[in-house]
C-alpha cells in the first residue's frame, strides 16, 4: 500500500476552509477536476455518516465517491474512508492549520494501492484544491 500526502496554503481563514469542504453546497462548486460536475451529493456529517458523491464527465459517464466519516474535529480535522463505486476503501485525514488569513490544508491518503493509483490521486487532490482556492477567492 501506498500513502500519499499533499500540502497546500489557500487564501482564506480556517473557518472558512473547513465550511467550504463539509457544506454540500459549496462542496458543489469547487470539488473535482476542472470539467467534472457534481451532480448528486447525499450528506449526513457526523462520525459513522458519510457524503456520496456522484461526479458526471463531459461525456455522461458517472463515477460515485463514498466518503464514510470516522473523525469530524471542526475546524482542524476530518478523516473519512474513500472508496470509489464499489472498490477497495482507502483512508483521507485531512487537517487545516490556521496561519491567520491563510490556511494551510495538509491531506494524506493512506491505502491507496500503487504507485499508479497514488500518481492518479495526486492529481485529483491538486485540481481539486486548485478548484478550491479559487472558489474562496472569488467570495472574498
Amino acid at each position: 500500500m501506498t500513502e500519499l500526502r499533499v500540502v497546500r496554503t489557500v487564501r482564506a481563514p480556517r473557518d472558512d476552509v473547513f465550511d467550504a469542504w463539509v457544506d454540500p453546497d459549496r462542496l458543489r462548486a469547487w470539488w473535482g477536476p476542472p470539467g467534472i460536475d457534481v451532480v448528486e451529493l447525499e450528506h449526513d456529517l457526523r462520525v459513522g455518516g458519510s457524503y456520496r458523491i456522484v461526479m458526471e464527465a463531459p461525456d455522461g459517464e458517472r463515477r460515485v465517491l463514498t466518503w464514510s466519516f470516522r473523525e469530524i474535529a471542526p475546524p482542524e480535522r476530518l478523516v473519512y474512508g474513500w472508496r470509489w463505486d464499489a472498490g477497495a476503501e482507502s483512508l483521507v485525514a485531512v487537517r487545516f492549520h490556521d496561519l491567520g488569513d491563510r490556511t494551510e490544508i495538509e491531506i494524506t491518503h493512506t491505502g491507496i494501492s500503487d504507485e499508479a493509483e497514488a500518481a492518479m490521486h495526486e492529481h485529483g487532490w491538486s485540481t481539486c484544491l486548485d478548484g478550491l482556492d479559487a472558489t474562496l477567492n472569488r467570495m472574498v
